[in-house]
């Protein structure tokens, strides 16, 4: 393939941390920087509607930490999970804004998550503090993480 385009105005030369791609619509991507090696420790998230022309900043109300893994929700795609550097945070609304997922998950940084629809649950990886699930029952705000 030749024809390359460019994607990456408007987004920070920095390393990626996660690629989210909403199962329902390609067009529609979050993109996760970290900025460890310049001490930027924002939490550098980006979203695109139309396959990366134009990228929105998309921290919004998210704390000053890094996010380190972005997962959609395949059944609802409006759910967005993320894993930072102070826990899990999620959004009902594309990320429009966000809020922390459960209540008795350590600020702790959240290296990696896993959805499991069955179960509805989410596994939350952490860095040194071990992994933590979220039984999330009908809606994500419902979590309560137990450790496992």
């Amino acid at each position: 393939c030749t024809d390359w385009i460019d994607i990456t105005a408007g987004l920070p030369e920095q390393w990626v941390s996660s690629i989210a791609v909403n199962p329902k619509d390609e067009n529609t991507v979050f993109v996760a920087f970290s900025g460890y090696r310049q001490a930027d420790f924002r939490p550098l998230l980006y979203k695109t509607n139309n396959a990366g022309i134009t990228w929105k900043p998309a921290a919004n109300n998210l704390p000053e930490a890094p996010v380190n893994k972005i997962l959609y929700n395949p059944s609802d795609t409006g759910t967005v999970y993320i894993g930072t550097d102070t826990g899990v945070f999620y959004t009902l609304n594309s990320g429009k804004n966000w809020q922390i997922l459960g209540a008795n998950l350590p600020a702790v940084p959240v290296t990696d998550l896993c959805l499991q629809l069955k179960e509805l649950r989410l596994v939350a990886a952490t860095y040194g503090r071990g992994m933590f699930t979220f039984e999330l029952g009908n809606t994500a705000a419902k979590g309560i993480p137990s450790r496992q």
